[in-house]
């Protein structure tokens, strides 16, 4: 049987899960959800509470996600999703601006 978003946890691990599967739609579904729920997150005033999602965190998920589009021939979705991201060089995307993350 072929595991659906409710089947895995939800996270990271969940979309690992699904994305090994190779069910392409559910791990669309599954991120989501998950980008939604950490960004609608009221911001924690410890680094790293569940809640909050690191930005290696944030980069995985986004590359399970333009892979999933890929996959399901959504290769326009997959060039908005790579457009939004921007510049890979700013410094949000860069180990040196999170010292308390990666430090």
């Amino acid at each position: 049987k072929r595991p659906s978003p409710s089947d895995v946890p939800a996270g990271l691990e969940g979309l690992r899960a699904l994305a090994k599967a190779g069910c392409w739609r559910h791990a669309l579904t599954l991120s989501s959800e998950v980008l939604r729920a950490k960004s609608e997150a009221p911001p924690s005033p410890e680094p790293l509470k569940p809640v909050q999602m690191c930005p290696l965190e944030r980069l995985r998920v986004l590359e399970i996600r333009l892979l999933a589009h890929l996959r399901t021939k959504g290769a326009s979705a997959a060039a908005e999703e790579v457009r939004a991201l921007g510049e890979l060089s700013q410094p949000k995307y860069q180990y040196e601006s999170y010292p308390g993350v990666f430090g």
